[in-house]
């Protein structure tokens, strides 16, 4: 029969490895620690060990201290209350056994690492727990595949410095590092912080935060967490994976182990009928990145859970990242239960569109809206309805006809997933634009008529672009001016009242335009008038011209001589067409003179006489300047001369009436001028006298005379002289001999230049 030992510590109390070669092996005895007291296993090989039914009762205030390592291989917990502290002080220290203790509080101060090899609760295991707590003092506790209990239900149940922090990175072959709090109803305190560290000891902390309790049975709602590790293999799915987890496979079932990071997350409870509502915040390490994930953004990371009952995971949890910080944090509510990772894959693509637009013929801009996936959308494939396809990401499409149409949008994730979605689109009848012109010539005007046609509804706006940079018209004919060469692309913008458009464009060629050059000078009336051009045909050639003199004349010449007998403004138009058939006119003015009209009179115009004075009197029209003739060799330029006619004659008298432009008119009048009686018969004369004078007798006259003929007679009726030349004349002789002195009778017929006969009858003395 076994006895107990029962200690009662009064005061402090160690044990010396001295003494005890292996510290303090308790086999199925009683420690009891009193207040303020404690107990100091010391040396390299201070282990506490415990075997059977052994009990330590630890009172307030009192510590149990430890250098080495803890083994419990005997039947029971350990500590039979809630109070007290133990520490182990060594840096690598191990608790092991094979049976659980539940310490009240525990501290690791061993600047080391703690490893467990057997399930351990620090907290206190009576009476729905403790307030113990675990100290982690530049310590680090390795579960080792084990679960840490924490019994005491407040949030300050675990604290730690710098280097302190827990362990739970093993593989899932050989199990999970759990830390489980039995937080019951969360009245210790909303936020729990569990702080894992990966071996190489960055901060992979767990926090939760319950933000309404759950409803567990009595004292039994506890949340288990985890961290997990591991490496990405360069075999698809191959990397090793979570208890219960499948494949890496994203949201469309294809590898995508490479957008995981190198880290699971697990959570678990138990004793809860209804669980609580919690917010998880996860910390990662740089570390996490490494590998076959170095291409995951971290920008973009959201949470992945893993959904057990459908075996695939759930996308999307984004939450609330903090890169720059390396957490995340999730507001799970009911739903934490599971394996939880981080990742940017994108969640299963959700295909959507909009399109604006609606008329037959007219653009429709389809374009994808956004998907709920983050991962990049790299293919969009378009189906109209009406056979058309597309594959750019935003659209264009014009339906030739109208009705309702079903387009369909079938979009590819990055990672390899489709989604397909359909809109109906419902396509009005768009109006035909159509109009007339013709082509013209550069400097003319255009007539534009529209001849659209609705297609449905009423014509509304027509708007016209002339192509030429002018505002644009709304009108349904109009007319434009183009004032220069060119090709110009005519538009046709027609609305109708449906809101549906359609453009007619042509082009209308804008020929070059003849350059129509005329040449002349103002003359006189009845003065031909030379007429010519110096046009160009401004392109191509001249096949045409057409003059128009305004007298009623036309021709087609180049060079025309035209006489208007008219005087007064006369409208000259030239036109030109070249083989483009534009045309060009020149317009112009010619100006005929009056040309004076010559006229005079004479008076006396009754037998004038030569050496009287004759007055020509001008009777000329439009004259202003004079210019006579007078056919005897003399001249005058009054306007009404008088002039005397040397001898009698017919002369041709000419005057030359002339106005300030210089057109003269010449008119002639012959003017008979009638002799006056010039003859003389001398009274006496001296035959051979010695001055050689008046030794003759007979006629002398300066007029021309004819008929002549003369005869003298004695004054016995002799007849002594006759003759019929009239330059004859009487010396006094008849038949050679003398006649004696005395009177003689004469007479003399003759013909005056006028043809009147004259007679003329005297006596003459003939004297010695």
């Amino acid at each position: 029969m076994k006895k107990t030992l029962s200690l009662v510590l009064l005061c402090s109390f160690w044990v010396s490895n001295a003494l005890m070669s292996q510290g303090i092996i308790q086999n199925g005895g009683s420690i009891v620690v009193g207040s303020g007291a404690y107990i100091k296993v010391n040396g390299a090989k201070g282990n506490y060990k415990s075997t059977g039914n052994s009990k330590i009762s630890l009172s307030p205030n009192s510590y149990l201290i430890v250098d080495n390592h803890w083994i419990n291989d005997g039947s029971s917990v350990v500590f039979t209350n809630n109070q007290g502290k133990v520490e182990l002080t060594s840096a690598t220290a191990e608790i092991k056994g094979n049976k659980t203790t539940h310490f009240p509080e525990l501290n690791l101060s061993g600047n080391g690492s703690v490893y467990i090899f057997v399930n351990t609760l620090v907290g206190g295991g009576y009476s729905s727990g403790g307030s113990g707590v675990l100290r982690l003092n530049n310590t680090k506790l390795e579960l080792q595949g084990r679960t840490l209990i924490l019994n005491n239900p407040k949030s300050s149940a675990i604290t730690y410095n710098t280097n302190g922090g827990i362990v739970a990175e093993t593989n899932s072959s050989s199990g999970y590092g759990w830390v489980q709090w039995n937080i019951r109803n969360g009245n210790g305190g909303p936020v729990y912080l569990v702080p894992f560290v990966n071996a190489g000891g960055n901060r992979v902390t767990m926090q939760y935060t319950v933000n309404y309790q759950g409803t567990q049975l009595a004292d039994s709602g506890y949340i288990s967490m985890t961290t997990y590790p591991t490496a990405d293999a360069p075999v698809p799915n191959n990397r090793p994976l979570p208890t219960g987890v499948f494949h890496t496979e994203n949201e469309c079932e294809g590898e995508n182990s490479e957008r995981f990071i190198n880290r699971y997350f697990i959570v678990d409870d138990g004793g809860y009928t209804v669980a609580p509502d919690i917010t998880l915040d996860y910390s990662y390490t740089n570390n996490d990145f490494t590998g076959g994930n170095d291409k995951i953004n971290e920008n973009s990371l959201g949470l992945l859970w893993w959904n057990t009952a459908l075996g695939k995971w759930n996308y999307p949890l984004t939450g609330n990242l903090d890169a720059s910080n390396n957490s995340i944090s999730y507001r799970a509510k009911k739903n934490y239960k599971g394996v939880w990772t981080l990742s940017d894959t994108t969640p299963f693509p959700r295909a959507a569109f909009s399109f604006s637009g609606f008329c037959q013929n007219d653009s429709i801009t389809f374009s994808p809206q956004n998907s709920s996936s983050t991962d990049k959308i790299v293919q969009w494939v378009w189906n109209f309805g009406d056979g058309g396809i597309s594959t750019v990401q935003k659209a264009i499409h014009y339906y030739a006809s109208s009705g309702t149409f079903e387009a369909q949008l079938v979009i590819r994730s990055q990672s390899g997933c489709y989604d397909t979605t359909y809109r109906k689109v419902q396509i009005q009848p768009s109006p035909t634009a159509n109009f007339i012109l013709d082509d013209t010539c550069e400097n003319s005007w255009v007539k534009f008529e529209s001849k659209s046609w609705p297609g449905a509804g009423f014509i509304g706006d027509q708007i016209w672009d002339f192509g030429d940079g002018t505002p644009t018209v709304k009108a349904s004919a109009t007319s434009h001016f183009y004032g220069a060469v060119g090709i110009p692309d005519v538009s046709l913008i027609v609305f109708n009242s449906k809101g549906c458009k359609d453009t007619m464009s042509r082009q209308v060629f804008i020929a070059p335009q003849p350059y129509a050059y005329i040449d002349f000078k103002n003359d006189c009336q009845g003065t031909p008038i030379t007429f010519s051009h110096g046009s160009t045909a401004g392109g191509g050639t001249i096949i045409n011209k057409w003059w128009d003199f305004g007298n009623g004349r036309r021709s087609s010449n180049d060079i025309e001589s035209i006489v208007f007998a008219e005087f007064g403004s006369f409208p000259i138009t030239f036109s030109v067409e070249n083989s483009y058939g534009c045309v060009d006119t020149a317009l112009g003015t010619i100006e005929i003179h009056p040309r004076a009209i010559a006229d005079f009179k004479f008076s006396p115009d009754d037998n004038p006489k030569m050496l009287s004075d004759i007055l020509f009197s001008n009777l000329s029209q439009y004259d202003e300047s004079w210019d006579w003739d007078f056919d005897d060799g003399y001249f005058s330029t009054l306007e009404s001369p008088i002039h005397q006619f040397p001898n009698h004659s017919t002369y041709n008298v000419r005057l030359i009436a002339n106005t300030q432009y210089n057109c003269a008119d010449t008119i002639i009048k012959p003017i008979t001028v009638k002799s006056i009686p010039l003859y003389w018969f001398p009274e006496a004369f001296t035959p051979k006298n010695s001055i050689g004078r008046n030794d003759e007798f007979g006629l002398t006259t300066p007029l021309t005379i004819s008929d002549y003929e003369f005869r003298i007679f004695n004054r016995w009726g002799q007849l002594v002289f006759e003759t019929r030349d009239v330059n004859e004349k009487w010396n006094g002789e008849f038949n050679g001999v003398e006649c004696v002195p005395g009177q003689y009778i004469y007479t003399a017929t003759f013909m005056s230049p006028e043809n009147d006969i004259q007679v003329h009858q005297g006596t003459v003395l003939l004297i010695k």
